[in-house]
């Protein structure tokens, strides 16, 4: 496309800059043959080569003359024989006569006179069909251009409803926390929250945070830090570099940032411990945060859950290791004693350079679910962890989002469908004890 656009536009103006040239050649030459003929000299000067030029010996030397060159200029191509001897030459034609001369003299300049005509007369001619020429070479390339753009618009509407191959900048996000079963039989709230919001039509933040089911107050710690965290990122985020230049940061830039962040979520955290009047463990809750682009996405997390995205070759990929205690099911929350000099230890961060299709980020209770989370290798006798999001959970889940909204199904409806997907899509979520968050981002483009 941009190439038919650039040919079209080099076309036009090379076209547009000919003619105009040729049309101050036209002026110079028809100016030159009327004020050597109107005044019997030959002083026209040579160096005149554009409109501009002429109009200041014209100014300078005729100002009298300017007048009634104009009007043969203006009406240039409509000149014919008849119309410059009748009307526009009338003063050459009372010049010639009125001068006393010897008949001889007169007829050489009378054909002189009929052949500068005659050459004036052809120019404008050829003057006016190259006008002409240029108009309908002109419509001509409008017309395919707009052929050209019409189809490229059916194969591009074509292309999203058949298998979404075009790439669009804009993310649709969507996130639920649904209460576990055994937090429903022991009375227990959701620990676990979720929140997102964009920061311009481009970039946007997801959270996740999963609470502590050992602390009593984690459903509120995690309610507090997917909000605060959202607050503290963005308003950090506008005041970067990076991010005012729409680009992303170094791997250590990143990583840096993300702990500062952290470190103020966390002091917020203990002032709302305080105004609570709770200990600040009571709240203790994982988090992971993720901000998407059209460039990419950044990453960083405490603690356990899942996070990952989908490729442009359509390959599924975690972008987080969930970090593990030495004993089964433990972790560590930001309400955890790791602010230490051994913090890097403890949060990761990484930069997915690369665009992506989707990406996923949600708490543990999802996991087995969507991620290959444990393996058994014969060979050592030993359990591992692949960490391998599973395509074939991922790709019927974004195929029904996408053609929900393509279907223009309001956004309520989906999200309540979303949240009844979480409790009972498959026997597996269903069947999960532990509360259950996942936030998806699709971005309208190729999914399949």
């Amino acid at each position: 496309m941009k190439f038919f656009v650039t040919i079209f536009i080099i076309v036009v103006c090379n076209c547009s800059y000919a003619i105009d040239k040729l049309s101050q050649q036209i002026n110079i030459e028809i100016a030159k043959f009327y004020i050597n003929t109107r005044f019997r000299s030959q002083d026209f000067p040579s160096y005149i080569k554009t409109s501009q030029q002429l109009n200041k010996f014209l100014i300078k030397y005729y100002p009298n003359e300017k007048h009634n060159l104009r009007q043969i200029l203006l009406h240039k191509n409509h000149i014919n024989k008849d119309i410059l001897i009748g009307w526009y030459y009338m003063p050459v034609w009372w010049h010639f006569w009125s001068v006393k001369e010897t008949s001889v003299w007169r007829e050489q300049q009378w054909q002189q006179y009929q052949n500068n005509i005659e050459q004036i007369t052809q120019t404008a001619k050829l003057h006016d069909n190259i006008i002409s020429i240029n108009q309908y070479f002109t419509l001509i390339m409008l017309m395919f251009f707009s052929l050209i753009v019409i189809i490229m618009s059916c194969k591009n509407k074509k292309n999203r409803n058949n298998d979404l191959n075009d790439y669009d900048d804009q993310c649709l996000v969507i996130g639920e926390s649904v209460i576990g079963k055994s937090h429903i039989d022991t009375g227990i709230p959701c620990q676990d929250s979720n929140f997102s919001q964009k920061f311009n039509d481009d970039w946007g933040i997801a959270i996740v945070a999963d609470g502590a089911g050992s602390a009593k107050n984690s459903h509120d710690g995690s309610k507090f830090v997917v909000h605060k965290a959202a607050q503290v990122f963005a308003e950090a985020m506008e005041q970067t570099d990076w991010y005012q230049k729409n680009q992303l940061p170094l791997e250590l830039d990143w990583h840096q940032f993300s702990k500062e962040q952290l470190w103020k979520v966390k002091q917020l955290l203990d002032k709302y411990a305080d105004w609570r009047g709770v200990r600040i463990k009571s709240l203790a809750c994982t988090v992971i945060v993720v901000i998407y682009s059209p460039l990419g996405i950044l990453i960083t997390h405490i603690g356990d859950g899942r996070a990952g995205y989908c490729d442009s070759k359509h390959v599924w990929k975690a972008m987080m290791t969930p970090y593990k205690g030495e004993e089964a099911n433990s972790t560590v929350f930001i309400t955890s004693d790791i602010w230490n000099d051994n913090i890097n230890n403890f949060i990761e961060s990484r930069i997915i350079s690369e665009k992506i299709v989707a990406f996923t980020l949600m708490s543990d209770g999802c996991e087995k679910a969507t991620f290959e989370c444990s393996k058994f290798n014969p060979a050592t006798n030993k359990w591992s962890d692949p960490n391998n999001p599973y395509p074939k959970f991922f790709k019927p889940v974004l195929e029904t989002l996408i053609n929900m909204e393509k279907n223009q199904i309001p956004a309520h409806e989906i999200q309540a469908r979303w949240k009844k997907f979480l409790e009972v899509g498959n026997s597996t979520l269903k069947n999960e004890p532990d509360d259950k968050t996942m936030i998806l981002g699709i971005y309208h483009g190729p999914i399949l």
